[in-house]
């Protein structure tokens, strides 16, 4: 893979990172200032779900550039 073809993958997949974990951050910064009673589980299982999905979007878009990347 050529450098061009690494830093294109790094970009999207910080891009994926930062599209999941944004609106995490948000609704807690809402959920905490906001004063809302018994968030704690909310935000546990949220946050949760968006490392696993962060996780699997990650995963597909590397496997995604290797599959481009021997295709060539």
């Amino acid at each position: 893979m050529s450098d061009e073809q690494k830093l294109l993958q790094r970009k999207v997949m910080l891009m994926c990172f930062l599209g999941t974990h944004i609106p995490l951050t948000v609704l807690c910064i809402y959920a905490m200032t906001s004063g809302v009673a018994g968030v704690g589980m909310m935000l546990l299982a949220t946050l949760l779900a968006t490392v696993v999905g962060a996780g699997v979007a990650l995963l597909a878009v590397r496997n995604g550039f290797r599959a481009m990347a021997t295709a060539n």
